[in-house]
């Protein structure tokens, strides 16, 4: 990394990587997805066009949860090594193990209203789905991650289902193949046909709901369904060589992307932020990260040109170059000599936009923020990043 200094003080980031293209923002209401050789895309839910956004390094994946803190989760089949949680990067589409399961074939993933994650897992194949409550703070290697609520059946028979979506009023809907979309009941495990007809032409493998209560599905194409009778409406063309096997809703404003460091006291500083991004107003925005160091030098780096993760002093950048950087900030805390992890950084970017830059309405930026470690082998600690757009 090349520091320029410019006479207002300010620094230039002149950073030699060698990185994929950038990764843009997409314009309106999007869904994340994965699918089932491996590869996470994303997908305009106006136009049903899908853009892949790299692999995930994994495969067999057949589902897609989003958590509380806007994060999202996915899972491997068990025929492709062992059953595993995966958090996934929605920016960089890569995946850092997050759980274990003791589970086989997770068919679906869900998160409701009430914190409960759901689980869709198949025995035998494809005969029979059993439905499961995932308690993700349970301890790593622990077998009470996973509670069994109810065996599937329809009429008094074992079934098989394909994908599960919570609805903003806490119902669980689920498509089978020979019935079209279902509701489920988490007590006895019983489905019933939203609207008792049988049979449906639609190949669908996931569902998901926007905030305002419309469901989707898609495996092949996208298509918008009817919740009371599961009519579906096809968006788009389809998907031209994918099989979309988990999808849910990417969060309105900005997106966490990419993995913190850690540093020399075995700290890792998470970025978060607060307000409206603008090209007009005159603050409300500000991104923070903690903890870092206490009584170190930081700054915030901010790049125009897209996403990456790139190996940087044995940590991870995640902006392509050319990166700028604001002035230099104090992580403050604890007072020296004293060594701990009481430090944090914060920047109002709405302030910065109004003050000192030409950056209008429309424009997307990834930031990221880094600090001084000397005790850390090539002496920076860098957070995870955000990529989110200036709105008017």
């Amino acid at each position: 990394m090349k520091f320029d200094r410019l006479s207002s003080g300010l620094a230039v980031f002149t950073l030699a990587l060698q990185v994929s293209a950038p990764l843009r923002a997409q314009q309106g209401l999007e869904l994340l997805a994965v699918t089932w050789d491996g590869r996470c895309v994303r997908i305009d839910a106006a136009t049903g066009t899908a853009t892949v956004i790299g692999p995930t390094g994994r495969s067999g994946l057949n589902s897609l949860a989003v958590t509380p803190d806007g994060g999202f989760i996915t899972a491997n089949d068990a025929n492709y090594g062992p059953s595993r949680l995966w958090r996934i990067d929605p920016v960089l589409g890569t995946t850092t193990q997050l759980h274990i399961p003791f589970l086989n074939s997770i068919r679906a993933l869900a998160h409701g209203d009430d914190d409960q994650f759901y689980a869709i897992d198949n025995l035998n194949g494809s005969t029979a789905s059993r439905l499961y409550r995932l308690d993700l703070s349970a301890p790593q290697g622990s077998t009470t991650v996973r509670t069994l609520l109810a065996q599937m059946t329809f009429e008094g028979s074992n079934i098989a289902l394909q994908s599960l979506a919570v609805s903003p009023e806490g119902e669980l809907f689920a498509w089978r193949s020979t019935q079209g979309l279902v509701r489920i009941n988490a007590v006895t495990g019983a489905i019933t046909d939203v609207d008792g007809q049988w049979g449906n032409p639609e190949d669908i493998q996931t569902l998901a709901f926007t905030p305002d209560g419309r469901l989707f599905g898609m495996r092949h194409a996208l298509f918008e369904l009817d919740r009371e009778t599961g009519r579906p409406t096809q968006i788009g063309p389809g998907f031209s060589g994918l099989d979309i096997r988990g999808a849910e809703f990417l969060l309105q404003g900005p997106v966490k992307y990419c993995v913190p460091s850690v540093n020399s006291l075995a700290c890792r500083p998470v970025l978060s932020h607060s307000g409206t991004p603008s090209a007009t107003a005159p603050d409300g925005f500000v991104l923070s990260a903690a903890p870092f160091l206490n009584q170190r030098s930081g700054l915030l780096m901010y790049s125009l040109q897209g996403a990456a993760q790139a190996p940087f002093h044995g940590v991870t950048l995640c902006l392509v170059s050319p990166a700028r950087a604001r002035p230099l900030l104090d992580t403050g805390g604890d007072a020296l000599p004293a060594s701990t992890c009481s430090g944090s950084l914060e920047f109002d970017f709405n302030t910065f936009v109004s003050q000192a830059t030409q950056l209008g309405a429309g424009t997307t930026v990834w930031a990221q923020f880094l600090a001084r470690d000397p005790l850390a082998d090539g002496g920076y600690l860098l957070s995870d990043a955000a990529r989110f757009e200036l709105g008017p």
